[in-house]
């Protein structure tokens, strides 16, 4: 009856409301101060927000839904996602008091669209557990102290990117760019991988690069942002494009099917939706393992009683360092690239055990650019 009657409640709220390593940084725990014990387990009501569609974060909205629903309904433990109309504080706030009042006990929040509401409510609701997703320590402001209610998830994209960068000139590209939307943390994190790869292998390969840099300043993708692209693809001669943003990831593609060039793409499995632009353009993808990072974090929290794990947390997840080269937190598509005779799976494995012995060491400063060799042209941002 309380699981019919919580259902009929978020029904009803939605309507109302939409009608308007590998390596693995071990997490850091900041004390905080006490509050009342709280246990989550398979009778704790589990909430996601999920950002408007077509939205910066929408993908992930998505990813997240799909995996905590499964899980959810695996474990007999009420689910329910909430689309937001925006992403404006009170917007949040509003909902997750909301949610709150209707018994929630663990919000699942993903993106930094929502560091704002994190900062502002998970002290004012200190028996609800918050999870942020592509969430870091570099997204909160300065002022926030860790509280016992938080975990927050990241990734370490740095490595990502240098595989993707690594990857491409091993495949033979020696004419790249990298186009990031917002310079974001995250974002700069895998664009400095990137070119960290790109030079280590060009020094190890002797291959003359070149490399595009820039940002195109906005989450959204205009006529101006499109022919900035065409001009490094049909004048420049650029043959490869990381581009990280789910809408700029698709003006990327528009571009490379147009001129017949090649795009990797960034968080997701995206070989689907870059092709679907032009067949075979997308080399690779450097993905994220939100889905196993989630179902790992779910289990211990509602069935493993492990909850306290995760409390006042912030969890960075790189490579796995059991030896599962081809299933790791952060990595370029093991299944999906575009392998070639000079540079295939069995040469990937190898650089991936070069960076977890540490003969590999990949920087995650975002703040100076990385010394290379490589030639690096870095644009302002294009808006």
């Amino acid at each position: 009856m309380k699981r019919i009657l919580c259902l009929l409640l978020s029904i009803i709220f939605v309507l109302s409301f939409s009608g308007c390593s590998v390596q693995f940084m071990k997490p850091e725990v900041v004390e905080t101060s006490m509050v009342e014990e709280t246990v989550y387990n398979e009778g704790t009501l589990v909430a996601l927000l999920q950002t408007p569609e077509n939205t910066e974060y929408s993908d992930l909205s998505l990813c997240l839904d799909q995996v905590c629903g499964e899980f959810c309904d695996a474990h007999d433990v009420f689910y329910a996602s909430y689309i937001l109309p925006d992403t404006g504080l009170a917007t949040i706030t509003d909902m997750i008091a909301g949610i709150v009042d209707d018994g929630v006990g663990v919000i699942i929040l993903p993106g930094t669209d929502f560091t704002e509401a994190i900062e502002k409510c998970v002290g004012d609701y200190p028996r609800v557990l918050f999870i942020a997703v592509d969430v870091s320590e570099k997204d909160l402001s300065d002022r926030f102290r860790m509280a016992k209610n938080l975990c927050c998830i990241s990734f370490k994209e740095e490595l990502a990117g240098f595989l993707a960068g690594y990857t491409s000139v091993a495949l033979g590209y020696t004419h790249l760019g990298f186009a990031g939307d917002k310079a974001t943390p995250m974002v700069k994190r895998y664009g400095v991988g990137f070119i960290q790869g790109v030079n280590k292998a060009a020094e190890e390969l002797e291959a003359n690069v070149t490399l595009e840099y820039v940002y195109s300043g906005t989450y959204e993708v205009d006529d101006a942002i499109s022919n900035y692209i065409d001009s490094w693809y049909d004048n420049l001669g650029v043959q490869l494009i990381f581009a990280v943003g789910d809408k700029l990831s698709s003006c990327v593609a528009q571009s490379a099917a147009e001129y017949g060039r090649k795009v990797i793409g960034a968080d997701f499995d995206r070989f689907d939706t870059i092709n679907s632009f032009g067949e075979g353009i997308c080399v690779s993808c450097a993905e994220k393992s939100y889905a196993s990072v989630m179902r790992s974090v779910l289990q211990d929290v509602l069935v493993n009683d492990k909850w306290q794990d995760h409390s006042a947390k912030y969890e960075v997840y790189g490579l796995r360092d059991d030896g599962n080269v081809q299933q790791s937190y952060v990595q370029v598509s093991y299944y999906g690239t575009a392998w070639n005779e000079s540079f295939g799976t069995e040469q990937y494995e190898a650089l991936v055990r070069r960076i977890l012995s540490g003969e590999i060491v990949v920087s995650y400063n975002v703040e100076t650019p990385p010394d290379v060799s490589i030639e690096v042209n870095y644009a302002d941002n294009i808006k």
